[in-house]
């Protein structure tokens, strides 16, 4: 049923519909005006002609309109595979969610030296984040939010990373849990990524291969 309740068919079909109903208050403009026109120049001699323009125009109507139609129906279809990438990117990005939760509660606290690696194109400047590495795989804190003599409040919000050649670190995906993004089936935290399913899939199987 996801399929069918999606903002794309919607648009699709209400599409088809108002062009549907756009062509039928046109054939009745027109009808109307053909049927005066005739009833004008022959009085005696228009219902026949407006019996047989009004099967005519239905006619033609309902060919049109149903080729409007098909074309929504062919669009929903060619839509399918996109769709599909949909639901299984945030059933995958719950997934890695559920499983960056658990390891920075259960695991956070470390903190790894980055030693001015770089991230993407841009170069890290302290020594060292709040952070944990498992495997190639890095997650780190975004930024801290309270700082006081004893201790340092860390927000909700973790950057995941690879690790490459020559320390350089590949951002991945950047996941704040204090703000929650709704998807199609779902809802999840906010989650910023150029992964596809297949690769968020991978990447949490990385992290937690039992789960």
């Amino acid at each position: 049923m996801v399929y069918i309740f999606s903002e794309f068919n919607f648009a699709a079909f209400g599409l088809a519909a108002l062009a549907s109903g756009a062509l039928f208050l046109l054939f009745l403009g027109v009808f109307g005006f053909r049927v005066s026109k005739r009833k004008k120049n022959h009085p005696d001699d228009y219902k026949n002609f407006e019996d047989k323009l009004d099967k005519r125009m239905n006619r033609q109507w309902a060919v049109m309109s149903a080729l409007f139609y098909v074309v929504a129906v062919v669009s929903m279809v060619n839509n399918i595979p996109n769709r599909t990438e949909q639901l299984q990117k945030e059933a995958a990005l719950v997934k890695l969610t559920e499983i960056v939760d658990s390891i920075t509660e259960r695991r956070f606290g470390e903190r790894c030296a980055f030693n001015g690696a770089s991230v993407d194109s841009t170069w890290v400047e302290s020594d060292t984040f709040p952070c944990v590495t498992i495997g190639n795989i890095r997650i780190w804190a975004k930024g801290a939010t309270q700082v006081n003599r004893n201790s340092v409040a860390i927000r909700r919000a973790f950057v995941v990373g690879t690790l490459k050649d020559g320390q350089a670190i590949s951002r991945r995906a950047e996941i704040d849990f204090e703000n929650v993004r709704w998807g199609i089936q779902t809802s999840y935290p906010a989650t910023e990524t150029e992964l596809n399913s297949a690769e968020i899939s991978a990447l949490a199987e990385a992290l937690n291969p039992t789960r």
